[in-house]
């Protein structure tokens, strides 16, 4: 699927006809360039779709309304410049009888910069950076089956075709390009190919005469993703991990009064971050005893605060809301990489059990050639992890019957004492006990693994490992929470 998207114009020679030509061959008459795009793709019988984006001072243009009498357009903006509030109130509704319309398959109105008829427009380039990125958001993700890991992304190219002389709307038009495709990258982890791709479009210079001119299509856009959090939680529980520092500033700066989208939210900022913690930190049981979110969840709740964003933003068209999109420009991304993540351990069959095989858990993440850490950067993860597998498991060349396993659950301390035994060596002299105190740094330095809080029995030729449910009548899943939120 090709999406273009344009900063859409309205001049009294809005319908001059133009010759457009892209690569060796393609040639189309046209007023708009976008359009003249769409039909290129239309000739090589791919799909593709043309959104237009209109600053919502466009409808100001009193040449137009004065040299184009004839057309529904200017008697529109007539009556727009007779009553310029009941306009701004509902500007979308105008928009409709734009004569461009008819070329595109949908449209937005975005705020405005600069002076129009007595009227300040106040936004400022994150306004329209956001704007523009709710649009994008919502063309992919609103009313789509959001159960699938693919969605409609592989093989998605989206188009900005900067060729007008809007400046600063073409400038937030790449500026919310690249962070859409940031966004797109990061819920993408899984895949290697068929990743979606955003291009900048432009055609030559457009002057008097009527043609041809050339259209340039592809300049890709980049965009360099990393496993990474862009910001660290600052409280320790899987209900408000990010309440503080995210979530209340975001739903102060919209007005958004809606508590259990705020609780929702807190939620999934806080398991994105607990699930991240533990793949950085090399910790893989830890994805098999706690439960991630279903996408189709996350997709509806960020689907609900972009509607509740665009209803604020909605308000007033001429001095727009205060907010800090730097906050934005985490949001997004941590909830991005949270169904990356969720992509990953559904390709891997990586599920919440009560136990995992030890063979399962290294051929997921210890193995060389295949490790799920290869998709994260993460290889680094691999050796240190086969090392403390090794060092607890693999050790004693013995087949699995004589380790000494019982059908229970036993602390892997207790395990290993039984395996020194079995294997003639002196038994651990603090066999059977159990450390008085946890030590977070033993927890990541043995891969999870901490002997007394991990557990393990055989099954046939199998070793099973859990955690523990509690450890000193403290709930082992509270310390091993608070663990990976401060890492």
């Amino acid at each position: 699927m090709k999406l273009i998207y344009q900063i859409g114009r309205l001049d009294p020679n809005f319908d001059r006809l133009l010759q457009f030509i892209i690569g060796d061959s393609f040639s189309c008459e046209t007023s708009l360039s976008g359009y003249a795009l769409k039909s290129y793709f239309h000739s090589l019988q791919r799909a593709s779709a043309l959104k237009l984006i209109f600053p919502v001072s466009l409808l100001f243009q009193k040449n137009v309304s004065e040299k184009r009498k004839d057309l529904t357009i200017a008697r529109t903006i007539e009556e727009i410049l007779k009553d310029p509030q009941g306009y701004l109130s509902n500007p979308h509704a105008y928009f409709k009888e734009h004569p461009h319309l008819p070329l595109a398959e949908d449209f937005e109105v975005i705020h405005s910069v600069g002076t129009y008829e007595g009227l300040s427009f106040l936004a400022t380039l994150d306004h329209l950076v956001l704007e523009i990125f709710i649009k994008m958001w919502e063309d992919i993700f609103a009313g789509k089956d959001l159960s699938s890991s693919q969605l409609p992304l592989q093989d998605l190219e989206i188009y900005l075709d900067i060729s007008g002389g809007h400046n600063i709307y073409n400038s937030a038009l790449l500026e919310a390009g690249r962070l859409f495709l940031t966004i797109l990258k990061l819920m993408l982890l899984h895949e290697r190919e068929h990743l979606p791709k955003v291009f900048i479009a432009f055609s030559e210079p457009i002057t008097n005469r009527v043609g041809p001119y050339h259209i340039y299509k592809d300049y890709e856009l980049k965009a360099l993703v990393f496993f990474s959090m862009p910001e660290r939680p600052t409280q320790y529980t899987l209900k408000n991990a990010f309440s503080t520092n995210i979530v209340k500033p975001l739903f102060q700066a919209f007005g958004i009064e809606d508590s259990e989208l705020k609780a929702r939210i807190n939620e999934l900022l806080s398991r994105a971050y607990f699930f991240y913690s533990a793949l950085k930190n090399n910790v893989p049981l830890v994805l098999y005893q706690w439960e991630y979110d279903d996408l189709s969840t996350i997709y509806e709740t960020i689907n609900k605060f972009v509607e509740a964003i665009k209803k604020k933003l909605r308000e007033d068209y001429v001095k727009p809301i205060d907010f800090d999109l730097s906050l934005l420009r985490k949001f997004f991304p941590m909830l991005a990489l949270y169904i990356g993540m969720i992509n990953l351990f559904r390709k891997y069959g990586i599920t919440k059990r009560e136990a995992v095989s030890l063979s399962e858990l290294s051929d997921t993440f210890a193995d060389e050639k295949n490790s799920l850490y290869h998709f994260l950067d993460l290889s680094a993860n691999i050796p240190y992890l086969r090392h403390e597998l090794n060092r607890n498991f693999y050790y004693n060349p013995r087949s699995q019957s004589s380790r000494g396993f019982t059908s229970e659950f036993l602390p892997l301390k207790i395990y290993l004492a039984n395996l020194q035994e079995a294997s003639g060596e002196s038994a651990l002299s603090e066999r059977g006990k159990v450390e008085e105190n946890l030590e977070k740094r033993n927890f990541f330095a043995h891969c999870g693994f901490e002997r007394n809080i991990t557990e393990v029995k055989g099954e046939g030729e199998q070793i099973l490992l859990r955690y523990a449910e509690s450890f000193a009548n403290i709930r082992v899943s509270k310390i091993i929470e608070q663990y990976l939120l401060t890492s």
